[in-house]
């Protein structure tokens, strides 16, 4: 039985990706990719493992025999944006739905099905925690979980000076009279909550990585 060329096919579709695509994205040739699905031969340990990480399941998934994969099952989680999330200078939070994003869809990213139903994907947009996050990598937020010191968040931070707010992933540390967000890299300060300017939106959860040169 070709269960890990099903597989394949079945999580591929799922991402709307093309054989070339996704071959881009795991290093696979577009031709041996198509043998796989098509004959679940072809590949080695190192091969099948990145094209489990392009499709963004787990290993065991791919090798899954039942229609329902108990570990590794398709489940999607909205991506959020910075234009969507905003805080202003009376210490207000406003989330944008992702239905409510321009054009009204919303992009997701397949999961294991493991995170609360709350749980966000974010993408990282500056270089303050290099090596460990970079600009592109995607973490997953649950605004369930409370920070503890050390644990990565989501923060939004508004800004008297410029009257704009951004959103930030940084490490969480307690401070005598609140908290405060380090970055990894020096370069960058770190953000002491002042007037109630700083709003954890959640703990981070999981990150994914993007290969790196």
């Amino acid at each position: 039985m070709n269960i890990v060329g099903k597989n394949v096919h079945k999580y591929r579709s799922a991402l709307g990706l093309s054989l070339e695509e996704l071959g881009k994205s795991a290093g696979w040739d577009k031709k041996n990719l198509h043998r796989l699905e098509q004959t679940g031969s072809g590949y080695s340990n190192d091969s099948i493992t990145r094209l489990a990480k392009a499709l963004n399941v787990s290993l065991g998934a791919l090798f899954d025999e039942t229609d329902t994969v108990a570990y590794g099952r398709v489940v999607p989680i909205d991506f959020y944006t910075p234009e969507m999330i905003s805080r202003d200078e009376q210490g207000k939070t406003t989330i944008l739905p992702p239905a409510l994003q321009l054009g009204g869809t919303s992009n997701v990213l397949l999961t294991d099905g493991s995170f609360a139903d709350e749980a966000f994907a974010f993408t990282v947009n500056d270089d303050a925690m290099r090596p460990d996050l970079a600009p592109g990598d995607v973490v997953i937020v649950d605004p369930n979980v409370q920070p503890e010191p050390n644990d990565l968040v989501l923060a939004v931070i508004y800004r008297y000076s410029t009257g704009k707010s951004s959103c930030l992933v940084r490490r969480f540390a307690e401070r005598a009279n609140g908290f405060e967000l380090l970055p990894h890299d020096n370069a960058y300060a770190a953000e002491i909550n002042k007037d109630n300017n700083i709003g954890i939106i959640g703990t981070v959860v999981e990150q994914r990585r993007q290969r790196r040169r």
